[in-house]
């Protein structure tokens, strides 16, 4: 793994002490500094095994500190199984799960993007589920990450892997906005054309938003500072069927009721905070193509 992609590796480490605080404390769901989207993607997903009536064992690539996983397998009649890029991640998922009644030894150290470590540890075609959250922003070849998953699941399984959605530049009305026009739909232009472009949305767009997050809350590597990559929703499912799985559905979560920057501004943050709950019910609100910052593909076979 190159240096660019060992970043990752401490950012997500230097934050395994305070993550579930950040991200799962659902006692702060409306005053959190930070909106906990992740509450709403791991309650969607355990909606769904439910409904699909899927049990057996569930493998957690990029397991985190296990709060999701955990959670999962409380709700639902599956056996965990994970593994995490980081020894502090690791650490921390094994005593959740020994917290909670799971047993641990199940839980490894490897990474989605090198089959050989994790190969040997977990048999092919053996699970009924799986979850890579957070995960896939930062793989250097998200074909070939898919294709390491649907290596280990079982006919009749399902898979739950999301993305940070490419289209909600769209709607920022930010820097964002102007790369994506500039870089996704006006690539094809010169580099003449382009320079007197970007000068023009730099009027038009807020372009000094959102902040560079350079540190993050633990006083580590910033988020905006390692390899996060966007995906489109409208042609991820070609990628999808090209590493195996039959059938995908898309939901959206991390909804935005107003572009971001006007949260404080023209509308309070609790008014703003309201609105995106209320939203987050319906996961398949079209809308969500523009107004979410993240979705969820849910991977049949």
């Amino acid at each position: 793994m190159n240096d660019e992609y060992k970043k990752v590796e401490s950012f997500y480490g230097s934050l395994s002490d305070i993550y579930d605080d950040i991200y799962y404390d659902t006692n702060k769901l409306y005053t959190s500094k930070s909106y906990m989207a992740e509450v709403f993607r791991y309650r969607l997903i355990i909606k769904r095994l439910k409904k699909l009536n899927i049990s057996g064992k569930i493998l957690d690539i990029g397991c985190g500190e296990a709060t999701p996983l955990v959670e999962i397998c409380k709700n639902t009649m599956l056996t965990p199984y994970a593994f995490d890029v980081t020894d502090e991640m690791v650490s921390r998922a094994k005593n959740r799960l020994m917290e909670n009644g799971f047993e641990n030894k199940n839980v490894i150290k490897a990474n989605i993007a090198d089959l050989n470590s994790f190969d040997d540890r977990f048999a092919d075609n053996s699970f009924n589920a799986s979850l890579c959250l957070g995960v896939m922003p930062h793989v250097p070849n998200v074909l070939e990450a898919l294709k390491n998953i649907r290596k280990k699941m079982k006919n009749g399984s399902v898979s739950y892997v999301s993305f940070r959605n490419l289209l909600f530049s769209m709607f920022t009305l930010n820097r964002y906005s102007k790369n994506f026009f500039l870089e996704t739909l006006m690539n094809h232009l010169e580099e003449d054309e382009t320079k007197k472009l970007e000068e023009d949305l730099n009027q038009r767009f807020a372009v000094n938003l959102p902040p560079t997050r350079k540190v993050n809350e633990a006083g580590g590597t910033g988020y905006d500072t390692i390899p996060a990559k966007f995906h489109n929703p409208l042609t991820i499912k070609d990628v999808v069927k090209k590493a195996g799985f039959n059938k995908c559905n898309t939901f959206f979560y991390h909804f935005h009721p107003v572009p971001p920057m006007y949260e404080n501004k023209l509308i309070d943050k609790k008014l703003f905070r309201k609105l995106a709950i209320d939203m987050e019910k319906n996961p398949t609100d079209w809308r969500g193509y523009f107004m979410c910052s993240a979705f969820l593909l849910e991977l049949a076979i």
